[in-house]
């Protein structure tokens, strides 16, 4: 997520799909494209407060990788991995 907050360009993608799953997980599929119109596809684990929110159709916004534009998050997500202390293992 550094990467992505660093390097990332943002877009405004699209939610395709929601899932929630056992155990309160909830997952929305987005498809974003890249500055050249190539369509990309991904999906992100969100809170459930975010799921309640959105719906299929409802834009988010995406950071993506300029040189490898397969690479994407969440905005949110990103900004949320700049927020948090460094893991030291």
């Amino acid at each position: 997520m550094r990467w992505l907050a660093m390097e990332g360009v943002e877009t405004t993608g699209t939610v395709t799909r929601k899932l929630k799953f056992v155990r309160g997980r909830y997952q929305i599929k987005y498809e974003y494209y890249d500055s050249f119109g190539n369509r990309y596809y991904r999906t992100s684990f969100v809170s459930r407060e975010t799921y309640n929110h959105l719906e299929v159709g409802s834009p988010v916004k995406v950071v993506y990788l300029p040189n490898q534009p397969s690479v994407s998050g969440l905005l949110s997500d990103v900004e949320d991995a700049c927020r948090a202390p460094d893991r030291k293992t």
